[in-house]
């Protein structure tokens, strides 16, 4: 008999009946998020939870804290709401109030994702209530529950400044962890200072620790004394660094040269190479001399000491090089670059056969690196080029749906137009204005469902209420992290942060996931779409050369004192006007959106004139100037513009054509253009 004919059979009465459910379910915390869908205060909870946020910003914390009050406990996110109505009370030093509420928090929401904040919060509390022993026990939890959290590592800090006057060598023990997990963190320096009269006493392991955090700190006298004491296996790299920032760099040198020879195993590779630059940079022989010397003799990082070299020797010695990384050293970062460059290096003998069988070999056994679509694409080409079109047209499909968000793909696309129609649209584009098909204002970077299944509940009702200031607490994911910084007006480094992410990424998500949008927004389209039918250019070269050359910042300056959206210089502004028979810009009007643009098109269509009307070297020349253009394509017959790309002496300017194409290409697959 089930509990609900139970309940009948004894005539219980109906409110009765209803009333035992709904405890049951509200008991059952598995079921609370499907009791707040249907609850009809969840929309009122979330209105009360972001008027009291609205209160909080305002420094209206009474206020805030009564909203905070009438939100009922079934509220998805009310785990937030206690910890906000903690950080309220702190405020106006309400403590009951704050630790009362972060004692809910940690005991009814252990597994929130607020749950070690909120211990470490409820530690502060009672540190500034003069409680120690709940201190210490809620700052030992902290460190137990949550170890690889920033709040374990302040809570070890807390640890040391509760035991420091009763037992130093605990504190201590405290202090160097702190120091081994975040030598330049928030509170190194004050450790420091306290732990100086001890480090006479310490060991090997403990002067290693302090002496870093010392560097690290950029307290180099210091450090160098404490590091001296350490064996050099450890501390080499740090006390060349360390003198070299005090001007002692023939003790620099010297500690460079024997780490590298005799202990560079015992650093990350990152480190090694940072050292190797600066050998190179400190030492007075040649840098061919010093690679040279390093590819020899470097206990680490051989290949990149040789990938280095090959830029100071002649291309067939370089070639040699490149097949020594790529044969030696098939693990390293630096093999799947020299593969290309031997690869690259046989097309362009027309050794087609040879080249293909370098291809195969690198998708094999490279996946994803920087030249993954490069080499398809060629392998593809190679195909092409022996008359196997069936072949190379299957190479190109693969890249497209590897990489589709590549340059490779924009011109894989293209070469399958030609297989299939015999024409190769290429570089040839149309003047149809841009449509605006962004997404709307509340578009989230990932569905409600995927937020609740991915992240949690707390996390998806934080992201309805829009509370950004808890959300870039509690998740570290990068597509949520960009779009806080959307919502925050900050444009530009939400685009990077996205884009960082999505090229980590494999398999790449489909056309459709609106995390792309995040990427390539539409942004300043009707002033873009007015002057570039003005000049007669396609509106949307105009829109990705704005998004590279600035990601939409109106206020961007470069190193060059180049300015606005579209990256103008001064000068150059200047130029344009007077040929358009205009009023001289100033240097501060092309901040302005309408300027900039005005300018920046008006600078493309004189690129792409000089340049006998082509798209590509109109985008070249926006770079490096229409002269440097000019002088290339003189010096060769252009039979394939795809390997004059590959060709640009300029690698600055070789890789601004990829990046703006690949930008082109990305605004027509996502937007349907």
């Amino acid at each position: 008999m089930n509990n609900i004919s139970f309940l009948k059979d004894k005539k219980i009465p109906l409110y009765v009946t209803v009333g035992i459910i709904i405890a049951f379910f509200v008991l059952n915390s598995s079921f609370i998020p499907f009791i707040d869908e249907i609850s009809p205060f969840t929309s009122e909870s979330r209105r009360l939870y972001i008027l009291a946020i609205e209160h909080q910003k305002n420094n209206e914390y009474k206020e805030a804290i009564i909203d905070y009050v009438k939100i009922p406990s079934v509220y998805r996110a009310h785990d937030a709401v206690l910890f906000q109505m903690a950080k309220c009370a702190a405020a106006i030093g309400e403590e009951k109030t704050t630790i009362e509420s972060l004692k809910k928090l940690v005991s009814r929401h252990h597994s929130s994702p607020l749950a070690p904040i909120g211990l470490y919060n409820l530690g502060q509390a009672y540190v500034r209530t003069s409680q120690p022993d709940e201190a210490e026990y809620a700052f030992k939890e902290t460190i137990a529950d949550y170890p690889d959290s920033n709040y374990a590592k302040g809570s070890l800090y807390y640890m040391g400044a509760l035991n420091f006057k009763k037992d130093a060598n605990a504190a201590i023990k405290y202090w160097m962890e702190y120091l081994a997990k975040s030598p330049d963190g928030r509170f190194s320096q004050e450790i420091l200072n306290k732990l100086a009269t001890y480090k006479d006493k310490f060991n090997s392991n403990q002067k290693f620790t302090y002496g870093k955090s010392l560097f690290l700190n950029n307290r180099y006298n210091e450090a160098l004394e404490v590091l001296k004491q350490t064996p050099a296996a450890e501390s080499w790299y740090s006390i060349a660094e360390a003198s070299h920032e005090m001007g002692k760099d023939s003790s620099a040198l010297f500690f460079l040269k024997e780490g590298l020879v005799k202990y560079a195993n015992s650093q990350d590779d990152d480190n090694i190479e940072k050292a190797m630059e600066l050998y190179t940079k400190l030492s007075p022989a040649s840098d061919l001399e010093d690679w040279s010397f390093l590819g020899l003799n470097a206990a680490k990082k051989r290949d990149y000491a040789l990938y280095e070299k090959a830029s100071y020797v002649s291309k067939e010695n370089a070639i040699e090089i490149y097949k020594q990384i790529a044969g030696n050293y098939t693990k390293g970062k630096y093999a799947s670059e020299a593969l290309w460059n031997v690869f690259w290096d046989k097309f362009k003998k027309s050794q087609y056969q040879e080249a293909i069988a370098l291809g195969e070999q690198h998708n094999m056994i490279y996946q994803n690196t920087a030249a993954s679509p490069e080499i398809m694409f060629w392998t593809a080409k190679a195909y092409e080029r022996t008359r196997q079109p069936r072949k190379a047209k299957r190479y190109y499909e693969k890249l497209i749906g590897l990489y589709p968000d590549s340059y490779y793909a924009f011109r894989a696309k293209g070469r399958i137009e030609y297989i299939e129609t015999g024409n190769d649209p290429g570089w040839n584009m149309n003047i149809s204005e841009i449509a605006d098909k962004s997404p709307a204002e509340n578009d989230y970077p990932y569905s409600l469902d995927m937020l609740k299944k991915q992240f949690g509940s707390t996390v998806a009702e934080l992201v309805l209420a829009g509370d950004t200031d808890t959300l870039e607490l509690i998740t570290d994911d990068k597509f949520i992290q960009s779009w806080i910084k959307e919502k925050r007006g900050m444009k530009s480094k939400s685009i990077v942060i996205a884009r960082d992410e999505m090229n980590d990424i494999m398999p790449k998500p489909s056309v459709d996931d609106v995390r792309w949008k995040m990427i390539y927004p539409l942004r300043f389209l009707n002033i873009i779409n007015k002057y570039a039918q003005y000049n007669n250019i396609d509106p949307l070269i105009a829109l990705s050369l704005t998004r590279e050359e600035s990601y939409f910042n109106p206020l961007a300056v470069s190193y060059s004192n180049a300015r606005g959206l579209m990256q103008i210089l001064p000068g150059t502004a200047n130029d344009v006007a007077r040929w358009n028979n205009l009023s001289p810009v100033s240097a501060f009007e092309l901040f302005d959106p309408e300027t900039n643009i005005k300018i920046g098109t008006s600078y493309i269509k004189y690129t792409k004139s000089e340049l006998w009307y082509n798209n590509m070297f109109a985008v070249a020349a926006y770079n490096c100037g229409p002269a440097a253009i000019k002088r290339w394509a003189s010096k060769k017959t252009i039979q394939d513009y795809d390997e004059f790309v590959e060709d640009i002496p300029y690698a600055q300017t070789r890789t601004y054509v990829k990046k703006v194409f690949r930008t082109y290409w990305n605004y027509k697959r996502l937007y349907n253009l």
